[in-house]
């Protein structure tokens, strides 16, 4: 079989029966590097490190509910409802990125009720975040050798070697859809930072950057799902559950970018008038 053989295992270390997934690592520095993300753009706004922490200790509890919920209610609801105590068990795995953006969709306007802060700048911010989790969380994926891709002959093709294809089945050269999603994530984070330096420093119009992660994730995902297994099989031949998913936010995405340069604000113009201590 022509491809890389991925022999990763799931597990980076051991210490008698407890265990360090490389998944758990790959998110942790998902959380590290996404909370500096979001202190270097809250500080340049204006935000209290009050608002700063609180934020993203709720947003970071809110993306795992939120994820996980998302998960299912809409890739296994038959397994869960069945059994609901399993859904406390996120080491089995199932966390849904859309249910993610839900949740701190939830979170963003509790604290800009509470904070009496305009609720797209807030966003905004959290936004310039979105690529790192993308990174991490698909790398995670890859180890964990799931979320795999399509069958495939490119000589690009990864073969999951701890994937199960099925009763005396052996593994198979697939797309490593994974890796693919992780790349958009790169290329989503320089197209933003660019962006954002373009505009200037606070100079950006609220809502552009929050509308420009949701426009490119919302259409790079629609587009790499082609290459991903059907995680339900009775969706085959018609949109998968992660384009059906997408479309929604796509048009809020669209919807957040006409706003940001029909009528949206300059981020400098949303700080008040004394400057959070």
């Amino acid at each position: 079989m022509n491809g890389v053989e991925w022999t990763v295992h799931p597990i980076a270390f051991s210490i008698g029966k407890f265990s360090i997934a490389w998944y758990g690592i790959l998110f942790g520095a998902m959380l590290f590097t996404a909370f500096h993300v979001w202190e270097w753009q809250t500080r340049r706004g204006g935000y209290s490190q009050k608002f700063s922490g609180d934020f993203y200790l709720t947003g970071a509890i809110g993306l795992v509910i939120g994820a996980r919920l998302f998960h299912v209610l809409f890739y296994e609801p038959e397994r869960y409802l069945a059994n609901p105590l399993k859904i406390l068990n996120l080491r089995e795995g199932g966390l849904a990125s859309h249910g993610s953006i839900t949740a701190l969709f939830v979170v963003i306007l509790f604290f800009a009720w509470k904070y009496k802060r305009n609720a797209l700048d807030i966003f905004d911010r959290v936004a310039m975040c979105g690529p790192v989790a993308m990174i991490f969380v698909r790398l995670g994926n890859l180890v964990n050798h799931e979320i795999v891709g399509r069958p495939t002959d490119a000589p690009w093709a990864f073969i999951f070697m701890r994937h199960p294809e099925g009763p005396g089945q052996p593994p198979i050269p697939r797309h490593p859809s994974q890796l693919y999603e992780a790349i958009l994530g790169v290329i989503i984070g320089l197209i933003m930072l660019g962006a954002d330096r373009l505009a200037g420093r606070e100079q950006r119009r609220v809502g552009m950057m929050s509308g420009l992660f949701l426009t490119l994730y919302t259409l790079g995902r629609i587009y790499l799902e082609q290459f991903k297994e059907f995680q339900h099989k009775e969706w085959e031949g018609l949109l998968t559950m992660g384009q059906w998913l997408s479309l929604p936010y796509l048009v809020v995405g669209a919807g957040f970018l006409a706003w940001a340069f029909m009528r949206g604000p300059r981020a400098a113009d949303t700080v008040p008038k004394e400057r959070e201590a």
